[in-house]
């Protein structure tokens, strides 16, 4: 099992449940709740679905061995959680992911393909990538208005909105 920067930040916080209620380590359900709040999931459900649908991948970081906590643990151990302890290994996290994107950034432009609308007579949509390579954490992403240099596009801030 990985160690990774959330396992470290999170380590203050501590486990308001009862020694007996203790099925899931704490860590677990704050690691796949990040994860999947991520990549999308909005309620405890969805984040339930993503833990069983990327239970390899999180074994890698995690003792799964009682498998994925169900949407109602996840809701009540948040529920409970001291929120101010919370947000301060929040901040701690964030500020040590902003403290390592910091290094090599790449930005890369796209035009995706078959989105070109020849009824409404609107071009391809172009979109502009920016990339933390040491991480390889997506730091963004952005639809531009039309295609040209990538730099120029952030510069300007050519954002549809």
């Amino acid at each position: 099992m990985t160690e990774t920067s959330i396992h470290r930040h999170f380590k203050q916080l501590d486990d308001p449940r009862l020694e007996r209620r203790k099925k899931y380590p704490l860590i677990n359900l704050i690691f796949i709740a990040f994860c999947a709040v991520l990549c999308g999931a909005e309620d405890w459900v969805s984040i339930t679905g993503f833990g069983k649908a990327r239970f390899n991948w999180l074994s890698q970081f995690l003792d799964l061995t009682n498998g994925i906590p169900s949407h109602d643990t996840f809701n009540r151990v948040f529920a409970i959680l001291d929120t101010t302890v919370f947000v301060e290994c929040f901040i701690g996290w964030a500020e040590h992911l902003a403290e390592k994107a910091k290094n090599t950034v790449a930005i890369d432009g796209k035009s995706l393909r078959a989105t070109k609308n020849k009824v409404s007579n609107l071009g391809p949509i172009h979109i502009v990538n920016v990339w933390c390579c040491e991480n390889q954490l997506a730091l963004g992403q952005q639809i531009v208005s039309g295609k040209s240099n990538e730099i120029t596009a952030i510069v300007r801030h050519e954002v549809v909105r």
